[in-house]
């Protein structure tokens, strides 16, 4: 990511990198809002060490129609999911993370 619009960009306007995780889902039902999907905690652990991470998944109809849904995980987030998912499901578990729609804008 950089500081600039333009195509050639000097190495001073690095700002860093944003890390994303993308899973593919295939689904018969229609598509929602929102959704669930799961993780595992120790996934979360190695995004927080990374600073956190974008998570998108893509919802797949038998159609080939698609759904993109996403969650923005910030540290501050991944902190408090990983302190209440210990909590929840032990040390090496597995919890669902809620994710909402994209809307397209095309």
């Amino acid at each position: 990511m950089y500081n600039d619009k333009y195509i050639n960009h000097p190495k001073n306007t690095f700002l860093g990198r944003v890390q994303i995780q993308i899973k593919g889902k295939t689904v018969k039902q229609n598509f929602r809002d929102r959704i669930k999907h799961s993780i595992d905690l120790i996934d979360l652990k190695a995004y927080e060490s990374e600073g956190g991470s974008i998570f998108v998944v893509v919802l797949i109809k038998e159609d080939f129609s698609t759904e993109i849904y996403y969650k923005e995980l910030l540290q501050l987030d991944l902190a408090r999911l990983i302190k209440k998912s210990k909590q929840k499901v032990g040390e090496k578990g597995v919890l669902n993370l809620r994710c909402s729609l994209k809307r397209r804008a095309y």
